[in-house]
């Protein structure tokens, strides 16, 4: 809420709401949190001293979790991290909100001569409320049984042991979508099958083509809150026979390639050769964005701070908090 900008007298009930209160509770108006409200640090306040005030204020976000790790031998590539953003999230001056970052999932590992183990999940990033889930693991090419890729921010790709669907992404759902799924693998006469690429905020990874090399990775978001464009959350590409897909700008590329950290980039996944565990996905980022007006110093985890005009740009690379 915000208090009346003109007009009638404000109320001692409207100030109770804004201030979360029972509208009839008692009220100090010379005391820290009415000051707070009103903008007057001493002296006597004045009820016009509040007309359009609020005792809350807007932060821009986003919030990326951690690219899934690539499947091993013919894998499926990582998914990319769930991305979220928004210009309006209400704060509360005085309350701490936890920040999050979410670790890259791993590659996976080489399994016996005839197959490879499926990487992990990316893990989930968070601020105050607003959760981005970890990027979906890349299948690893299973002897026997079929080998899928896994949920999550973005979806991963299976293996190219059987013709499967990509997994979804956006899992949990959220609105806007917080990513993609990943695409499907294709079974073919050796040396043509072709693991599925992970799907990254973007886009949808791509599908194995069935002729050796994997699916092409799917696309991430570019974002410029930190003063440059950057693009996050990239699917890892998949795995085949002879080759692994093509990369995507901001993504994980080659054959095992890493996703770079605090990118959110899904692994890449490896070929039919008994490879050591490789592709794992790229760690997540939180990103803050408020008036420096409003910007209380109050921060722990370190992070980057740095203005833009009137707006200061807090960047974690590592967990903390802020408190507003």
């Amino acid at each position: 809420m915000t208090l009346p900008s003109s007009g009638n007298p404000i109320s001692l009930q409207q100030v109770n709401v804004e201030l979360s209160n029972t509208a009839t509770a008692a009220i100090n108006m010379g005391g820290s949190a009415v000051r707070d409200l009103f903008d007057v640090s001493s002296g006597a306040i004045d009820m016009s001293d509040g007309y359009g005030k609020s005792a809350t204020y807007d932060v821009e976000y986003m919030v990326v979790a951690g690219g899934g790790g690539a499947g091993n031998r013919r894998g499926g590539g990582g998914g990319g991290g769930g991305y979220r953003v928004s210009d309006a999230f209400a704060l509360t001056p005085g309350t701490q909100y936890t920040v999050t970052i979410g670790a890259g999932g791993a590659g996976g590992a080489p399994g016996n001569q005839q197959s490879g183990l499926p990487g992990v999940k990316g893990s989930d990033s968070v601020f105050a409320t607003i959760t981005s889930t970890g990027g979906g693991l890349g299948g690893g090419l299973a002897s026997e049984g079929a080998a899928p890729g896994g949920t999550g921010g973005s979806g991963g790709g299976p293996a190219a042991s059987f013709s499967l669907t990509g997994a979804a992404g956006n899992t949990p759902s959220t609105s806007p979508s917080q990513g993609n799924n990943g695409g499907n693998s294709t079974v073919a006469p050796n040396p043509n099958g072709s693991a599925g690429a992970g799907g990254g905020a973007g886009g949808v990874g791509g599908n194995g083509p069935g002729n050796g090399t994997g699916g092409v990775a799917g696309v991430g978001t570019a974002n410029d809150i930190t003063g440059s464009s950057v693009t996050y959350a990239v699917g890892g590409p998949g795995g085949g026979f002879q080759g692994t897909g093509a990369g995507s700008p901001g993504g994980a590329s080659g054959i095992g390639g890493d996703g770079a950290a605090n990118s959110g980039a899904g692994g890449a996944g490896t070929i039919e050769s008994n490879s050591p565990a490789q592709g794992n996905g790229g760690s997540g980022i939180v990103v803050l964005k408020l008036l420096t007006a409003d910007y209380s110093s109050t921060t722990t985890g370190s992070p980057n701070v740095s203005t833009s005009g009137d707006h200061t740009i807090l960047k974690y690379t590592s967990s903390g908090s802020y408190t507003a």
